[in-house]
């Protein structure tokens, strides 16, 4: 049986100390999300029932060739002192080869902003599947909403590839995420569930393990603008609940899910605290090391924190 957390349990927190700790079986209402929000309590929850953290970085169309040595050579040493978190840099599709070359022997992997839908054929200025196992990739973007915005169709495509990189051993994030009218509207939920169901249609419960979600509101991808804590914690539990109803508890309870939507190291710890906030998918402050740093310091500290992890950072 679930034990609810009320508002008025949140201004007991506020009184000694600022923290409210959530059990596993614990769930806030949510006037209580909202209230933590606004007084500034700090929610920290009893595990993420064995998901391991993943923090991506999306590089979208920036960093030439130079600009990815220098990330990748000031990185590399920098994240040598994490632990029990996955990272993944996502370059453009032309530097693909000589980051995964970079990325050789290290704890990171390398991953792609797209796939293509087809293996093979004329498709002038797509990248196939068997492209990105050949360049090394781990990992790949699908769906993200400026893929939907400027390629029109790209719904329909969304299926085809996750078909092909998950028979491929690459590890989908596929990006759901609504629109500031029909959030205005009351749509979200509406519309998550109907990209999921696009998604998923052809994905069986044996095949989705590996799945990752992202959820991106579109309304806050590079405009400054984040999700409120109550906001995310809402849509990731509604994403796992769905995840549920399709497959099971076991599957849904297994799935990484994802934030995205201009994180930063300032918004990262409060959203990372969320039970159901498995890690980021970072555009902007991924671009310099330094930042994309410190939000793994954060998510980090959210997870797992240990003294260890602060002495590490001091000491570089």
């Amino acid at each position: 049986m679930a034990f609810f957390v009320t508002k008025d349990m949140v201004f007991d927190a506020l009184k000694h100390g600022g923290v409210l700790e959530l059990g596993s079986d614990t769930v806030m209402t949510p006037l209580a999300r909202e209230t933590a929000d606004k007084l500034g309590v700090t929610v920290k929850t009893a595990g993420n029932r064995g998901r391991r953290p993943l923090v991506a970085a999306n590089w979208k169309m920036n960093h030439g060739a130079s600009a990815t040595l220098l990330f990748l050579e000031t990185f590399i040493p920098l994240s040598s002192g994490t632990a029990g978190i996955d990272m993944v840099v996502c370059p453009s599709h032309p530097f693909l080869i000589l980051a995964g070359q970079m990325l050789k022997n290290t704890s990171i992997d390398l991953g792609s902003q797209d796939a293509a839908w087809e293996e093979t054929g004329a498709y002038t200025g797509e990248v196939s599947v068997p492209m990105l196992v050949d360049c090394g990739c781990s990992y790949a973007i699908i769906g993200h909403s400026e893929r939907r915005k400027y390629h029109p169709g790209e719904d329909e495509r969304i299926p085809a590839k996750m078909e092909l990189v998950l028979k491929a051993g690459i590890t989908p994030i596929l990006c759901v995420g609504e629109a500031l009218a029909d959030r205005e509207h009351g749509r979200t939920y509406r519309i998550l569930k109907r990209q999921l169901d696009i998604a998923l249609a052809s994905i069986s419960e044996e095949k989705a393990d590996p799945i990752v979600l992202a959820y991106e509101p579109i309304w806050a991808i590079g405009t400054g603008q984040v999700a409120t804590v109550t906001q995310v914690a809402d849509v990731h539990g509604f994403l796992r609940k769905t995840i549920t109803l399709r497959y099971s508890r076991e599957t849904a309870s297994k799935c990484r899910i994802l934030y995205g939507g201009s994180v930063n190291s300032k918004n990262a710890g409060s959203l990372a605290a969320l039970e159901d906030v498995d890690g980021f998918l970072v555009g902007g402050a991924s671009l310099a090391a330094d930042s994309f740093m410190d939000i793994l310091y954060q998510i980090m500290s959210a997870k797992a924190p240990s003294v260890d992890v602060l002495e590490d950072k001091q000491h570089q």
